[in-house]
């Protein structure tokens, strides 16, 4: 066992493993590795030109005529055929269900550069926003502390234990187990803080070192929370289980939630009240701009305009239930401090209007209502202000003449949106 060798002062990966050569590792890791080395500096320049060999040396990954288990796993082309279970899984769930999955195998740079394409193309969500004329693309956990903690994961774990690393993706957290173990003095708590560093396998992490992925000063899990923390996301969590094993927990923003709710509620039945918010007006830092969040409700807004754009002309209160959130998502980017809103806010229009009609339906629970106009049978829908406390009252004036009080709000060319002041069921309407 991995342990069981360290006790004599040798870790699993510096074993060596009889009836491997050279010439069954794979050529282009290891010409990739050249390239990656070079480019970071850590090797010198004719690390380039030097033969496959010459490059296991240089990273001490041979002894005598064998080569270690580090080169195996670092460059062999399938080094599961030769060491059990040295790959990742990645599974996405809903709830305990297992919606689909993934085995990402290979070479252990490999499985760092699949599973990173895979977490940030198939397993979750980028929110789309612009910074001017540039396209921003915003995903529930920052690709750098996630790179930063796959790369931990593939170095740290114990591949004695014949368990792959596994990635659970839900739809508000991302969780990471790796079959590894603390040295014995530490404790997950003194992992935050800035510590030595003690691989627990020295080969495959010096390989990587050299391969410019990782530092050489225990600040990994530092960069992983820094990361969560400028993104504007909670700090992870690490666990560790009794008898091994550390759980790493990314949970995703309150602003990334309530954007990407907005499209998995859609059709849904959900109610735009029961969508996540953000943090209370009174709670906020009304004097530093949060970039992140600033980012993720203008993504909101454009996925807003795109549903609404896309819907049949027939599904009016669904159309209706999502121009209510989009006014909130005005409301709270109009509320932010000291950004490039001013462009944003000069194009939206305002007007109160007063008008004759009939109602034709409202509900109170979404607090949406559909209004027909006098004269130019004009359909008007949208929501019902605050200020107006029982809802259900307008359905007991139904088709009956009635004199609104309404908000009309414009951005630019696009349609209207309406807000409910006050509304009248009145005599000299013959009502």
């Amino acid at each position: 066992m991995a342990r069981e060798s360290q006790k004599y002062g040798r870790t699993w990966d510096d074993v060596p493993l009889p009836g491997v050569g050279v010439g069954d590792l794979d050529g282009r890791t290891l010409d990739e590795f050249r390239r990656r080395a070079a480019a970071s500096g850590r090797l010198a320049g004719d690390i380039l030109d030097e033969s496959d060999s010459g490059v296991i040396e240089k990273l001490r990954l041979r002894e005598g005529e064998y080569l270690k288990r580090a080169a195996v796993l670092l460059f062999h082309p399938e080094p599961g055929i030769l060491i059990r279970d040295a790959y990742v899984k990645i599974g996405c769930f809903r709830g305990a269900e297992l919606l689909f999955h993934d085995v990402i195998e290979g070479d252990l740079f490999t499985q760092v550069d699949r599973t990173m394409d895979l977490l940030y193309s198939k397993y979750s969500r980028g929110l789309v926003s612009y910074d001017g004329v540039y396209r921003v693309e915003t995903f529930p956990v920052p690709r750098q502390a996630m790179r930063e903690a796959v790369i931990n994961a593939v170095i740290h774990r114990d591949y004695a234990d014949p368990v792959p690393i596994q990635i659970r993706v839900y739809d508000d957290r991302i969780i990471l187990w790796n079959p590894g173990h603390l040295p014995a003095d530490w404790t997950v708590e003194g992992l935050s803080h800035e510590h030595a560093s003690r691989p627990y396998n020295p080969g495959i992490a010096y390989a990587f070192l050299r391969a410019g992925m990782i530092e050489a000063r225990g600040r990994g899990i530092g960069r992983i929370a820094s990361a969560c923390e400028a993104a504007g996301n909670p700090r992870p969590e690490w666990k560790m289980e009794p008898g091994g094993g550390l759980w790493l927990e990314f949970r995703y923003s309150a602003a990334y939630q309530t954007a990407d709710g907005v499209v998995r509620a859609t059709g849904n039945g959900v109610p735009p009240e029961s969508w996540p918010r953000r943090q209370p007006e009174s709670q906020r830092d009304k004097t530093t701009l949060n970039l992140p969040e600033y980012r993720l409700l203008r993504a909101e807004l454009n996925t807003l305009e795109d549903l609404i754009n896309g819907l049949p002309a027939e599904s009016i209160l669904e159309r209706t239930s999502l121009e209510y959130r989009m006014s909130q998502v005005e409301e709270e980017l109009a509320s932010l401090p000291d950004h490039p809103k001013e462009s944003f806010q000069e194009n939206i229009h305002e007007e109160e209007r007063i008008i004759d009609g009939r109602f034709l339906g409202a509900l109170p629970s979404q607090r949406v209502f559909e209004f027909l106009e006098d004269h130019t049978d004009k359909l008007i829908s949208g929501r019902i202000d605050r200020s107006i406390g029982d809802v259900s009252q307008i359905n007991e004036a139904l088709n009956r003449p009635s004199r609104i009080r309404i908000i009309s709000r414009r951005i630019g060319t696009a349609n209207p949106r309406f807000v409910l002041l006050d509304h009248d069921c009145r005599d000299d309407l013959s009502c």
